[in-house]
């Protein structure tokens, strides 16, 4: 019994911060390359005026330049494919440091596999989010009667709740589709029970410290984009910033996974065997 609260007290966070070190030692020109990727798309994104935050601050440029939308959501679908990707490398390689005993292999029927559960894991947290911002839109569009709009703006909260909940319920499907252990997005729904707080707040933890970390160059990039805005120097840094904070925050989440799947995978192996123990 004294092994299972043992186990049950285990900090996802802390746990995930103690493999972070050691994962980038081993890994990090990995890490690096990851990162240097990330700033040259962040760095193509910026010069081509595709840069989500400088349209919301000058919606003219909109008008003069109407290809412009299109350019940045192009980037976007690029950012997040190159982010999932990214997620499964940095996984797989993380898990071959720590596994000694057959460890997952970086192939392209692997990742592929991967891809496709990672997918369905979005799609069952975007569909239902999308499907309610359409309605929003539409009783926008029509100005409905303020009890209507009441009733949407409900809808959205409940939607946003329910959503942060699946995703939550399906956090460790990475983990699990690397490994192949089918089905997958049961077997993370039936682990997961029960722990999604615990799961969220251990989540926001190792951010919340990389996040600090970056506190000073994210700073200085904001000062060196404000004095020297629009040259290629300011350009660089804020994208090398950028890139280098994407690219641990993109460790610390495939560690992050990784990390609650196997405590949590203990913590009910445990919880058998006391009750296995308790019937005997």
């Amino acid at each position: 019994m004294s092994n299972a609260v043992a186990v049950s007290r285990a900090s996802l966070w802390r746990e995930t911060l103690t493999d972070l070190k050691p994962a980038l030692k081993v890994q990090w020109r990995w890490v690096l390359g990851v990162a240097v990727v990330f700033a040259l798309l962040q760095f193509l994104m910026v010069s081509l005026g595709a840069d989500p935050s400088e349209l919301r601050r000058h919606p003219e440029l909109v008008k003069q330049h109407p290809e412009l939308p299109a350019r940045m959501y192009l980037f976007l679908f690029g950012q997040t494919l190159l982010g999932s990707s990214c997620i499964y490398l940095l996984t797989v390689l993380y898990l071959q440091t720590i596994l000694k005993k057959s460890p997952p292999q970086l192939t392209f029927g692997n990742f592929f596999y991967w891809l496709g559960q990672y997918i369905l894991w979005i799609l069952a947290i975007l569909v239902p989010l999308f499907s309610v911002g359409a309605i929003l839109g539409v009783v926008t569009i029509l100005k409905a009667p303020k009890i209507f709009m009441i009733a949407a703006v409900i809808l959205a909260v409940v939607a946003f709740v329910f959503c942060m909940h699946i995703m939550l319920r399906l956090y460790v499907v990475s983990p699990i589709a690397i490994f192949r252990r089918k089905p997958i997005l049961k077997n993370s729904w039936e682990l997961t029970k029960g722990q999604c707080w615990r799961i969220f707040w251990n989540a926001l933890m190792p951010l919340l410290i990389i996040y600090l970390v970056f506190a000073v160059p994210l700073i200085a990039a904001a000062l060196v984009s404000k004095m020297f805005a629009g040259t290629l120097v300011a350009k660089l840094f804020s994208s090398v910033i950028q890139g280098g904070l994407q690219s641990v925050i993109d460790l610390s989440f495939a560690i992050f996974m990784c990390t609650t799947y196997r405590i949590l995978l203990r913590e009910r192996k445990a919880a058998s065997l006391d009750s296995s123990s308790a019937q005997t």
